[in-house]
């Protein structure tokens, strides 16, 4: 990999290179992952909740969590 390029892992596991110009011409965004408690009582213009497929208890995406996810929105504040 060469410098200004960017590696990434795809779900299938294999491993792509974008190359510099690719990444100049502004088709990648970088953004931040927290977790959902971490991010309560934060203000942001765009906010993306992932859960998984997993049924609870295992992994899953839980209530409390969800909702805490989206109130912001139905507040009138997202």
């Amino acid at each position: 990999m060469g410098a200004g390029q960017l590696e990434v892992r795809l779900d299938n596991e294999s491993l792509v290179t974008l190359p510099t110009d690719y990444l100049q011409a502004g088709h990648v965004t970088h953004a931040y992952a927290i977790s959902g408690h971490k991010a309560q009582g934060m203000t942001t213009d765009r906010a993306l909740v992932l859960g998984d497929e997993f049924p609870l208890p295992r992994v899953g995406l839980r209530r409390d969590v969800a909702w805490a996810g989206r109130e912001p929105a139905l507040c009138g504040h997202g």
